[in-house]
């Protein structure tokens, strides 16, 4: 009777032990959905350009009433503006503002379901592993669009994957999943299009395989061309942006200024610097730049909390002026856990997995500021994923358990070292914001019916003022030069519009 005794009571401990992680992991979650349905978004390229973008796709605020500045313009006429649209949509059905944040909520959501889904990851084990990631922690309640785009980088990534290591699971599902995911991650970033175009070459291979094995008598096998429409269709829509910038201003990736073969393609914008940043390293290559951001070496204490923000903004005297935010720590950790599953898994299984777990590596390191990294942190939520799919793979509830509590320890020293700043609600409402940010002097400047340009000190401050945010006011803001500029290339007249510029002491 000793043994049944003590399997019921190693049962017991492990019940006891799922549920305890259910508790922490869906107390984590439900934190991160209260605080992005309260709290406003206060970052730089919220006020900037994601929530005018937002208000101008749906409707809220008239192309005539608010006029982005040059570089805002640009951008609207040539970024993908998928999520914008999602955080519009969001704020018109709610009518609150603070609505936006959820979008990015309800994709980490939505990728967690994947997980469970496709890899049999138990969501109360994906939790805390995502969310010991200071970046996903951040960018789960902000409008940035990092997050979103990444999530949808990183399932194509796993997918991929899948079709190598298990080429009986390419299947319709989780081919229209993949094809999804490839039009948010295309429509979101454009950083992330050229990393969108890989991923799906690469995953056509097993695909294409898959189909000409099939007998003649099976499905798309029997219609060729229907396939080949199907394919050249969705081709269409996960590229439409770059098609149509080089449709309509002949630069695929306006307003980007690149040269090919040496012809300089339209742009009022210049690629990111190689020195981006700044920082005693600001001269090394890309590969060593990313080395430092990713394992965070000389960027100090991990409480010391500048540490950790929504930009990767680095404290003085690290390395690289922007550096860091997926906890090095816990990258080396993977990447360990890693090397010892992969050791675990069939010899053909592992090769495949150690063979994406470079190839991303490498892709990541050599994009254009691959430091800043929450341009490409579908890199590291990938390598989580492959480790927590090879992790269920062993079909032990125990390991399982010991993995999500080593994971929340790790959630808890970020948010000890952010002093909660990710996940706890402040409760901050749209009118905080403005009673904060708007002066009183420059609104009082504003007369309804004239055509005024707000050159102020900061890009992100001219929305603040357009008249959706002030009842009883109809004017027209054309948001003009600012000072400290983005750019040489952004500075122009305000045209023949009245120029209101920031009151000064």
């Amino acid at each position: 009777m000793k043994p049944l005794a003590s399997s019921a009571l190693r049962d017991s401990f492990l019940r006891f032990g799922e549920r305890g992680l259910q508790a922490a992991a869906l107390a984590l979650l439900a934190l991160l959905l209260v605080k992005a349905a309260v709290d406003i978004s206060h970052h730089f390229d919220s006020w900037w350009y994601h929530l005018p973008w937002a208000a101008r796709l749906v409707g809220l605020v008239g192309a005539d009433a608010y006029l982005f500045e040059p570089i805002a313009a640009a951008r609207y006429d040539g970024f993908p503006l998928l999520p914008e649209l999602l955080q519009g949509l969001a704020w018109r059905l709610t009518g609150r503002v603070e609505s936006a944040n959820l979008i990015n909520f309800v994709a980490l959501v939505a990728f967690i379901a994947f997980l469970r889904h496709f890899f049999r990851v138990s969501w109360w084990l994906a939790v805390p592993a995502l969310l010991a990631v200071p970046l996903v922690q951040a960018h789960a309640t902000s409008t940035y669009v990092d997050l979103i785009a990444n999530l949808a980088m990183a399932a194509m990534v796993l997918l991929a994957y899948l079709f190598y290591a298990k080429p009986d699971t390419v299947r319709p599902a989780p081919l229209v999943v993949l094809g999804l995911c490839a039009f948010i991650a295309a429509h979101s970033k454009f950083q992330l299009i050229p990393l969108v175009a890989i991923a799906s070459a690469f995953a056509a291979i097993p695909i294409l395989r898959q189909m000409l094995a099939r007998p003649a008598t099976d499905g798309m096998a029997r219609r060729p061309a229907l396939a080949l429409i199907v394919f050249a269709l969705a081709l269409s829509a996960v590229f439409w942006v770059p098609l149509k910038n080089l449709y309509l201003h002949g630069n695929p990736v306006y307003p980007i200024q690149i040269s090919v073969l040496g012809h300089k393609l339209n742009g009022p914008e210049m690629l990111p610097p190689e020195d981006l940043g700044g920082g005693a390293i600001e001269s090394s290559n890309r590969v060593t730049k990313w080395f430092y951001s990713v394992t965070e070496i000389g960027m100090g204490d991990i409480r010391n909390v500048k540490r950790w923000t929504l930009d990767s903004a680095a404290p003085e005297g690290s390395p690289l002026g922007i550096q860091g935010g997926l906890f090095g720590a816990y990258v080396i950790l993977n990447l360990l856990v890693f090397a010892w599953l992969a050791a675990r898994i069939p010899r053909r299984e592992r090769f495949v997995a150690v063979a994406f777990v470079g190839l991303v590596t490498v892709l990541a390191a050599v994009m254009p500021a691959s430091h800043l990294l929450r341009y490409y942190m579908f890199w590291f939520i990938a390598l989580i994923s492959l480790n927590l799919y090879l992790l269920t793979q062993q079909h032990a509830t125990a390991p399982n358990l010991v993995a999500g509590g080593i994971c929340m320890v790790f959630v808890l020293i970020v948010i000890d070292a952010t002093d909660q700043n990710f996940v706890r609600p402040q409760f901050r409402s749209t009118s905080d914001l403005l009673a904060e940010r708007v002066d009183q002097r420059i609104l009082a400047q504003l007369r309804d019916a004239e055509p005024v340009c707000l050159a102020l000190d900061a890009a992100s401050q001219p929305f603040l003022y357009a008249s959706i945010w002030h009842p009883g006011t109809n004017y027209s803001i054309k948001a003009g030069p600012f000072k400290p500029v983005y750019s040489n290339e952004v500075v122009q007249t305000c045209e023949n519009r009245r120029v209101v510029f920031t009151p000064r002491q």
